[in-house]
């Protein structure tokens, strides 16, 4: 409600100006002329006296005015009271639409931040717990396939394996070798042979040489000495005839000789070359066990450190996990605080009983937000203490 401004009242007379003017000229008169001696006693007296007449109707006048203007400003001021009241109770009710409203786009605000970060946090907090399961699935999984015992048994199998391929390397080598001692004693039975031959053309040469003899002495007899010398005749072509096979044998002796020796060089090189072979085969063979065995052991120290780094990474995830659920916390301190914000125009903006206007009295709701606290950090920030973050154990899934 509205009021005009109350104006001053005007002054409708100069006659209390005029008044005091004239009483104020009167009294110089007098005091300039009645100090010269110029008047009369009579005539100064009467001067003064209605000089001083005037000038005491002229302030009674204006004091009844200052009374007329003193009422005036009572009046103003009760009408401004009256128009302050009325704006404050406009205000207040202002105020209290006002405060309704953030109250409830307050509450609406948080309800959709704590909405939000609930959904997202359990989303993330899904996430993690899949892969500290695949993290586990994979540890058991390494730690089942990187057992020493295991790769000892990989890496003994091997050299078995190997030493079996070796094993028998070796034996062709020795069977190798029993053939190149026969072929060698084959060829010292043909030696022999030859000698043999050797020997029978040297009987055949005597022998012929003993034919020749007895031939001529059977010529020397003559008549009676014809049945030797054909005794003669057929040892010389006995003789004739070991001569040559001796000379046949000789000639097949060195041939096959030849043969053996060459097959017995051939066998001899075939050793020396299977004997290196297998020389460098078990050193090829040592060098890759070795070699496997450094690899075996890099291996299991690397599943040994993948292992760790698995481990660790699933206590990192687990502590992450166990760090989100400060989500449940904030969500319960949002949930009090958008109550109590929704709350706040109904209790805060509550007239009092006889008052005119609204009186703000958050005592009741701050009792109200302290009855709903259920975690330690509100009691905490209530009560004006320091409070510290809480920290759980184990992982808890809300």
């Amino acid at each position: 409600m509205n009021h005009p401004p109350l104006a001053l009242p005007v002054r409708k007379s100069p006659l209390p100006d005029v008044a005091i003017g004239a009483g104020a000229i009167a009294v110089l008169v007098f005091l300039f002329l009645g100090g010269r001696g110029t008047l009369s006693p009579w005539l100064s007296g009467g001067l003064a006296a209605s000089g001083g007449l005037l000038m005491l109707a002229g302030a009674l006048m204006w004091r009844t005015r200052a009374h007329a203007w003193l009422a005036h400003a009572r009046e103003v001021q009760a009408s401004a009271n009256l128009a302050a009241q009325e704006n404050a109770e406009q205000l207040s009710l202002a105020a209290e639409g006002a405060s309704r409203q953030l109250g409830e786009v307050w509450g609406d605000l948080i309800e959709v931040a704590r909405v939000e970060t609930e959904t997202s946090i359990n989303e993330l907090t899904n996430r993690f717990a899949i892969i500290v399961s695949s993290l586990e699935q994979s540890i058991r999984v390494a730690d089942d396939s990187m057992q020493g015992d295991a790769v000892a048994a990989v890496e003994e199998h091997g050299r078995a394996e190997l030493a079996g391929l070796i094993a028998e390397l070796r034996e062709s080598c020795s069977r190798e070798r029993v053939m190149r001692d026969r072929v060698e004693a084959l060829a010292a039975r043909i030696e022999q042979l030859r000698e043999g031959a050797d020997s029978v053309q040297a009987v055949a040469k005597s022998a012929t040489l003993l034919s020749l003899n007895a031939a001529i002495e059977a010529a020397r007899a003559g008549n009676s000495g014809s049945g030797f010398s054909v005794v003669a005749a057929e040892m010389q072509r006995l003789s004739q005839a070991s001569g040559e096979l001796g000379v046949r044998m000789a000639a097949t002796s060195a041939e096959t000789i030849a043969s053996i020796s060459e097959a017995v060089e051939a066998v001899r090189d075939s050793v020396r070359a299977s004997e290196s072979a297998a020389a460098a085969a078990e050193q090829r063979v040592a060098s890759v066990l070795d070699e496997y065995s450094g690899l075996t052991q890099r291996i299991a120290e690397s599943g040994a450190t993948l292992a760790r780094e698995a481990h660790g990474v699933n206590e990192s995830v687990s502590a992450a996990i166990v760090s989100l659920q400060f989500q449940d916390r904030t969500s319960q301190i949002l949930c009090h605080v958008r109550d109590s914000v929704k709350r706040a125009p109904a209790t805060v903006f509550a007239p009092a009983a006889g008052a005119a206007v609204s009186t703000m009295d958050p005592a009741h709701e701050l009792d109200a937000l302290s009855s709903s606290y259920a975690t330690e950090q509100e009691r905490n920030v209530h009560a004006g203490r320091k409070t510290e973050s809480s920290s759980a154990g184990e992982i808890t899934f809300f």
